[in-house]
């Protein structure tokens, strides 16, 4: 009987504090990462941006290597999409010569049960200023998603 009972205890505990499956973020950067174990097409209507939770921490360097966009483009660097995949995230990046330097077009694909969702990282017609100040403001909302995850804990 200690036994049974010993065990539904332990069940239970790893239930009630199992992880969630999914971090909703934000496209906006403004509303807090929602931790969730399903989504709708409401979430993603209202701007959220699905990830499967165990890969937060993955994304946060491949943001990372993109903070001085405007800067690798006078470099004309060349991304290799195979560079930035995961198991569920995968980078589609393209890049345009202009006179002086590069500019590039990159989205976030996550992979999720549901289908694919895109969040465009850059964005080749908009100013290589704009683009910096956007990757830098997400970089920021991820590592601030995570310490408040870590926190939590």
């Amino acid at each position: 009987m200690k036994i049974i009972i010993t065990l539904l205890l332990i069940l239970s505990s790893t239930f009630c504090f199992a992880q969630k499956k999914y971090v909703l973020l934000d496209r906006a950067n403004n509303k807090p990462a929602i931790y969730t174990d399903s989504f709708t097409k409401d979430n993603i209507k209202t701007g959220f941006y699905p990830i499967y939770a165990n890969q937060l921490d993955s994304l946060l360097p491949i943001v990372g290597t993109f903070k001085k966009l405007g800067k690798q483009g006078l470099n004309r660097t060349y991304f290799n999409n195979d560079d930035y995949k995961t198991s569920s995230i995968t980078l589609q990046i393209s890049n345009s010569h202009h006179a002086y330097g590069d500019v590039y077009d990159i989205d976030i694909i996550s992979h999720t049960e549901q289908g694919e969702y895109r969040l465009k990282l850059s964005d080749a017609s908009q100013s290589s200023y704009f683009t910096d100040s956007y990757i830098k403001d997400f970089y920021d909302y991820l590592k601030k998603t995570i310490k408040i995850r870590d926190n939590s804990k």
